[in-house]
């Protein structure tokens, strides 16, 4: 009860900036991009969708060593369209984008329908994206959109905090990871929507999918044979 009063709490003092698109119209930290003028803050909830811009859009959040964090991301495009959101490889920052309050059964990351999260992240170390902690708040993938996993690192940021709630199902995580060598994805004891591995790097790529809510008792392997 305490963590519902908590996660009401925080939800209703953060600040929700949302994307008009005024500046370069793909910066994240372009603050003529946002309302108030201002790019995010750790402060802030992010709300992705087409009241000011009408059309499909992208948004790439910043290359180099620059951390981003924000208290809850939702992506919610009108039907018909697509919002991408990318931390790019050339980000090397540990973590890229790091999102959530703390608290724990609220829903940090938020992906409706036409939504697609992309961690491409270029860093040594770390997740690239990743929930403030594993052991608070969720990843939810809600049917039609995706989550995509394109770097080398792990993916324990995103894929032990997924949501299973009704309207999940066929939320799409998706593991293309670069390159061309063996990728032992981690799945054991971890519930998908859908889950595919896509290898779009080397001559011979692969793609798998398994079906709609798909629990795996052990590692997989995709490769580029």
């Amino acid at each position: 009860m305490l963590a519902g009063l908590a996660a009401t709490a925080t939800a209703a003092f953060a600040a929700t900036k949302t994307w008009t698109g005024g500046g370069d119209g793909i910066s994240w930290n372009d603050g003529a991009n946002w309302s108030g003028g201002t790019a995010p803050g750790s402060g802030d909830q992010v709300l992705l969708e087409n009241s000011v811009v009408g059309t499909s859009y992208q948004v790439d959040l910043p290359s180099g060593s620059t951390s981003t964090q924000v208290v809850r991301l939702s992506i919610a495009p009108t039907p018909g369209r697509t919002i991408t959101v990318t931390l790019p490889s050339g980000n090397t920052a540990d973590p890229g984008l790091r999102v959530g309050d703390g608290l724990a059964a609220t829903d940090d990351i938020i992906l409706n329908a036409g939504a697609v999260l992309i961690n491409a992240s270029g860093s040594a170390t770390g997740n690239g994206i990743e929930t403030n902690t594993t052991g608070n708040g969720t990843v939810r993938i809600n049917n039609g959109a995706r989550y995509v996993h394109a770097s080398t690192r792990s993916p324990n940021g995103v894929a032990p905090v997924l949501s299973t709630v009704a309207g999940t199902e066929n939320g799409e995580f998706e593991y293309d990871i670069p390159g061309t060598g063996v990728v032992n994805v981690a799945a054991s004891g971890r519930t998908y929507g859908n889950l595919t591995l896509t290898r779009s790097a080397g001559p011979r790529p692969t793609d798998r999918s398994a079906p709609a809510r798909s629990r795996f008792a052990a590692c997989c392997a995709s490769t580029a044979a």
